[in-house]
């Protein structure tokens, strides 16, 4: 077992999974391909790329169904806050991603995501419910009347701003 692991610390991944890009992304056929690439390697590659990995791998990799996966995602030094935002609001990542954004208080004072979290489906009932009072008035109004967020959260919003309205 410990040879095998000298062996992977030998590794390195090539630039274009671990290098940031300056420019808007990357056309359809790269993104198929690091896609590729990534679907061939092992967990603990995938980890090892999770930590180390470039804006592009970070995205692919938060979508994992490996909690140690998508969780090494998020403590990626490079990760960035508007990568956080898209994060909080994709339905295609796990509770850990969830989990990791709720424990970072720098992402928490970001109001768009918690916004994205109350908005997210996904996101235990809850954890929704208890943000729904950082939540300004309108769009707590859109919250309301969203088919898109769990019942329960829209009949809470829909409480709070009959609450603000008799307040006033």
């Amino acid at each position: 077992l410990g040879g095998e692991e000298s062996a992977d610390k030998g590794k390195e991944f090539p630039e274009e999974l671990t290098k940031e890009k300056d420019d808007a992304g990357m056309d359809e056929k790269e993104e198929a391909s690091l896609y590729s690439r990534i679907l061939e390697m092992g967990v603990s590659e995938k980890i090892k790329l999770a930590i180390t990995g470039n804006k592009e791998a970070r995205g692919i990799l938060v979508k994992e169904p490996n909690r140690l996966i998508c969780g090494n995602v998020m403590k990626n030094p490079r990760i960035t806050e508007s990568e956080v935002v898209l994060f909080s609001a994709s339905k295609n990542v796990g509770d850990e991603v969830f989990r990791a954004i709720l424990s970072n208080r720098d992402w928490m004072k970001n109001y768009q995501i918690k916004l994205n979290l109350v908005s997210n489906p996904r996101v235990p009932l809850p954890t929704a419910m208890n943000l729904l009072n950082h939540i300004r008035s309108k769009d707590l109004e859109l919250l309301a009347k969203s088919r898109n967020v769990s019942k329960a959260v829209s009949n809470m919003a829909k409480r709070m701003v009959s609450a603000k309205k008799e307040k006033k």
